[in-house]
């Protein structure tokens, strides 16, 4: 079975998970949302096939151009990788 963990349970967390199981019902879908408490244990992070980032890109206004900060995205891929996945950023 096919493991995906979804990092962010917000709306495009869970509207992912509606897509996904839309097209594969049997999929195993796990949420990692630490601000909300919902964490992942170390052994699904190692036998997870797929992670899907879906956490806030808020504006940095503090640039000379604004644009949205990618601070979340580079948190969520590096605590995958400190929790031991090896599976596919998609």
């Amino acid at each position: 079975m096919t493991s995906i963990i979804i990092q962010g349970h917000g709306i495009v967390g869970r509207s992912t998970e509606l897509f996904l199981k839309n097209f594969n019902p049997s999929l195993k879908i796990e949420f990692n949302d630490p601000p909300k408490g919902e964490l992942v244990s170390d052994e699904e992070w190692a036998q997870a096939d797929y992670l899907c980032i879906c956490v806030p890109t808020d504006l940095d206004n503090n640039l000379v151009i604004p644009e949205n900060s990618t601070a979340n995205v580079d948190a969520a891929i590096n605590e995958a990788i400190e929790k031991g996945f090896t599976g596919k950023f998609v």
